[in-house]
């Protein structure tokens, strides 16, 4: 993966997840503090949902992504994709905790 592709994933990433952070963590979103509480700790300590946000987000970015560059990522690549993801994830949900 080249650096310039790697900088587009990567902004890539950080707009879905913050996307997705402002869709569905809201306080809005919840039967209480409480249960937004636990949700966005869960995700920050890398336990609850985060595979399923993680789902979510990967698919957004991969649909978002030329599909001639699909056809060159490696599978270590997506790994790749997958663990900075999850670090985004992690990251914003302790940004929403604060």
């Amino acid at each position: 993966m080249t650096d310039e592709l790697f900088d587009e994933i990567k902004d890539l990433i950080e707009e879905k997840v913050s996307d997705y952070f402002n869709s569905h963590c809201t306080r809005d979103d919840f039967d209480g503090e409480y249960d937004r509480h636990e949700y966005l700790e869960g995700l920050s300590d890398g336990t609850g949902d985060i595979d399923q946000v993680q789902e979510v987000i990967l698919d957004q970015v991969l649909a978002e992504l030329d599909p001639e560059i699909l056809d060159f990522l490696y599978k270590e690549d997506i790994d790749y994709i997958n663990e900075e993801i999850s670090n985004a994830i992690i990251n914003e949900a302790d940004y929403y905790l604060m």
